[in-house]
C-alpha cells in the first residue's frame, strides 16, 4: 500500500514535470516569434563581444533585418550595411 502511494506521487510529479517543461519550450516558441525577440538577444551578445548593432527588426524564427552591423577585432573589421536573413551586402577590410 505504501508503495502505491510512492508511485502515485512520483507519477504526479514527473506529469506535472513535464507540463511545466511543455509550457516553458510553448514560451520559448512564442517568444522567438515576437518582434523583440532578436533585439533582446543582440544586445545581449553586444555585452561580451565587439558587436554594435542598429536598426534591427524582425525576430529569431520568422527573420530578421538590421540596418547596420560592425564586428570589430584587432585587425579586421566588418561592416555590412544591410543584413537580412536570406543574404546581405558587407565590406570586410583590416583596419
Amino acid at each position: 500500500m505504501a508503495m502505491r502511494r510512492v508511485f502515485k506521487g512520483l507519477a504526479i510529479a514527473l506529469a506535472a514535470l513535464v507540463v511545466v517543461a511543455l509550457l516553458a519550450v510553448t514560451g520559448l516558441w512564442w517568444w522567438s516569434g515576437s518582434e523583440g525577440s532578436l533585439a533582446w538577444v543582440l544586445a545581449r551578445i553586444e555585452r561580451t563581444q565587439p558587436v554594435t548593432a542598429e536598426g534591427v527588426r524582425g525576430s529569431l524564427r520568422s527573420g530578421l533585418r538590421i540596418h547596420r552591423l560592425t564586428w570589430e577585432r584587432t585587425a579586421c573589421r566588418c561592416k555590412p550595411t544591410t543584413s537580412t536573413s536570406r543574404g546581405n551586402r558587407s565590406h570586410c577590410s583590416a583596419a
